[in-house]
């Protein structure tokens, strides 16, 4: 799943890498490719997680998000 850059409107969090399904086929693909990516990120070990930069704790706040909740998360520290 490749991210879109957008410069519509003056928020770009609202337009950078968020998919924007454009039939309800497509939405219900995004719905479970997040689903199945949720669920892999909470399995991840702690070696992995660090990997990428993230701990524990944000991982499973990711991984209990709803599935067609794809809005990227809200950024801390703004």
């Amino acid at each position: 799943m490749s991210g879109r850059l957008s410069v519509r409107g003056k928020c770009p969090e609202a337009t950078i890498g968020w998919p924007r399904p454009t039939s309800w086929l497509d939405g219900l693909r995004l719905t479970l490719e997040a689903a199945r990516t949720r669920r892999i990120l909470s399995d991840l070990d702690p070696r992995l997680l660090k990997d990428i930069g993230i701990s524990r704790a944000d991982a499973m706040q990711e991984a209990a998000r709803p599935p067609w909740d794809l809005a990227p998360p809200p950024r801390r520290g703004r």
